[in-house]
């Protein structure tokens, strides 16, 4: 069976420059990228795999699982699962005890990692035995500001409320109403020890079904004809939102949005620690996707690729 949708062109019939192509191809061989794609109106323009089984097997893609974590609370929202962003954390737990920090929190505050929390790394939290009780017991600043401080707590909490909230555990909620209907069915989820399906990191996938998940936000949550996301929370939770201090990188609900200079266009895109992308250009429809080894100092390699080779590959 076809794993994907995807017309795949040749390399001789490919829209892309070819002086980009060969030396983005010639660059990526030396370096520890094992797979990039790039789908440009609905088809494969390029693809690069350091070897056979890269297409086909399962990638480790680290914080990307946010931004998937993003469209399972619009499909909660929209399914009627969650009534409000402004909903705060406690709704949800009544039964728990929670400090007057934690009381304040809404979901809002956490997709856009508003929410203040104090956090050390994810080290502690995986070796906790409860992540949901640790991440409670982590201090909160009193005045959040709007500024964005990256905390992996925020995205496993909102994991909790949509289990809490759905009945069942994130991953199969994911897998009904999204990997399903995108016909994907080979990935993996982590769970923390109390069953609850990772926020922030956790989920294995092949870069075609990384490709779908993209393309299904390039045409505004329609697959196949059928309107999977709510075309409206496509573009709320992609839209510029809060400053970063990844330089002029802005923030939105658990993506990453690139606004528009004069050497660039604006994009979104989701991104994992090691150099794991999905970058979105609805203006030139591209979607393309990185699976990569890099150590977390020379993860941004992979933007700087695409910013150089791809962004502006389709022009001509």
């Amino acid at each position: 069976m076809n794993p994907h949708p995807f017309k795949i062109v040749s390399k001789s019939q490919s829209a892309m420059d070819i002086d980009k192509q060969n030396a983005l191809d010639e660059i990526l061989q030396q370096e520890p990228v094992n797979a990039c794609a790039v789908l440009v109106n609905g088809q494969i323009e390029f693809e690069y795999a350091k070897d056979k089984h890269q297409i086909e097997k399962l990638h480790t893609v680290n914080s990307i699982t946010k931004s998937i974590i993003s469209a399972s609370l619009g499909l909660a929202l929209q399914h009627e699962y969650i009534t409000d962003l402004q909903t705060p954390l406690i709704d949800f737990f009544p039964d728990r005890e929670l400090g007057d920090s934690f009381k304040q929190l809404t979901l809002r505050d956490l997709l856009m990692m508003n929410s203040g929390i104090d956090w050390k790394g994810n080290k502690p939290l995986v070796q906790s035995e409860n992540w949901f009780n640790y991440i409670l017991s982590r201090p909160v600043t009193e005045d959040i500001g709007p500024k964005m401080t990256y905390v992996c707590g925020n995205s496993h909490l909102l994991s909790a409320v949509i289990q809490k909230s759905s009945g069942i555990n994130t991953a199969e909620f994911t897998d009904r109403y999204l990997f399903q209907p995108l016909h994907i069915r080979s990935y993996k989820w982590r769970a923390d020890p109390q069953g609850v399906s990772t926020g922030g990191f956790g989920i294995e996938m092949t870069v075609y079904d990384l490709l779908k998940f993209g393309y299904l936000y390039l045409c505004n949550g329609v697959w196949e004809g059928v309107q999977l996301i709510d075309p409206n929370w496509i573009k709320e939770s992609t839209v510029d939102r809060l400053p970063t201090d990844m330089g002029n990188q802005r923030y939105a609900y658990h993506w990453w949005v690139n606004p528009e200079t004069k050497r660039l266009s604006s994009f979104y895109y989701a991104a994992g620690s090691g150099g794991q992308y999905i970058f979105i250009v609805p203006e030139k429809q591209i979607v393309c996707v990185f699976t990569c080894e890099y150590s977390r100092k020379e993860g941004v390699k992979p933007f700087t690729f695409f910013t150089r080779y791809i962004l502006g590959a389709f022009d001509h």
